[in-house]
């Protein structure tokens, strides 16, 4: 059962990111689906119902947001509702809430009917960031202080299904330094809080990997925390190319390159 309502309700939508109120997102999987309606004083003759099911067919599209942001739960000024109705405002389609070490944010659902909005956690060390983007709980361990311990806190979060990203990796204050030789899925080529000299130094990098016959996907992240001059989510932007805003869509589409940043 995915959810009950009143009779003051004679329609309701279920989609995999967000459904009526009373009822569970979940994906529309294929097999029989049952509906109960109760009938309440009804006439001795009875009474005639029909159901008129819509279904709103999947195409691929563009769809804008940001993966890489901070609310209060870590060093954002902004409450995690406060932040997706910003994202709201802004008309993105999406949105990642990646506080440092800290999965809190990921508990509550905040998508709308016109934003979805991701669970994510910036694992965050002195010696770099790594963004878990996709699901609620990527963490076992926030510790490491050898290379073998931060392999095993990256391959945990892969094994549980969150994508990982390096983060800002050219960053002068706190970019990567374990290395590349770690399991990681993509890159966060542009960041909106570094200087463009950073920046630049990671596409020269990425530029350098694909000349060595390396595909790594990428993605730019505003790393949000307040409103400030030239600081705004989507800031940069990644476009992902999904044929729906569906968690599951978005994310299969960037773990495999579908995206471009602007």
């Amino acid at each position: 059962m995915i959810g009950w309502a009143g009779s003051n309700r004679d329609e309701l939508a279920v989609s995999e990111a967000v459904a009526s109120p009373g009822f569970a997102p979940a994906p529309p999987a294929a097999g029989q689906w049952q509906i109960l309606l109760g009938a309440y004083h009804v006439a001795k003759k009875g009474c005639t119902v029909q159901y008129h099911i819509v279904f709103e067919k999947k195409e691929l599209r563009i769809f804008k947001g940001d993966t890489h942001t901070h609310t209060n739960g870590s060093d954002g000024v902004f409450t995690p509702k406060e932040l997706t109705q910003i994202a709201g405002r802004m008309r993105l389609d999406y949105l990642f809430l990646t506080d440092h070490n800290n999965e809190v944010q990921n508990e509550t659902p905040y998508s709308t009917d016109t934003l979805t909005v991701l669970p994510g956690t910036e694992w965050t060390n002195y010696r770099g960031h790594a963004g878990m983007l996709g699901i609620r709980h990527p963490l076992r361990d926030i510790i490491a202080n050898s290379g073998e311990e931060v392999r095993e806190i990256l391959q945990i979060a892969q094994e549980r299904g969150a994508l990982v990203c390096l983060n800002h990796p050219f960053c002068p204050f706190c970019g990567w330094k374990f290395g590349f030789d770690l399991p990681y899925d993509l890159v966060e080529v542009w960041n909106g809080g570094i200087g463009a000299e950073a920046n630049l130094k990671c596409l020269h990098w990425w530029d350098e990997e694909l000349r060595k016959g390396k595909r790594i996907p990428v993605i730019g992240g505003s790393d949000f925390h307040r409103l400030e001059p030239g600081r705004i989510p989507a800031f940069p932007c990644t476009n992902v190319i999904a044929p729906s805003k569906a968690p599951s869509d978005l994310i299969q589409a960037i773990r495999q390159g579908h995206s471009f940043i602007t």
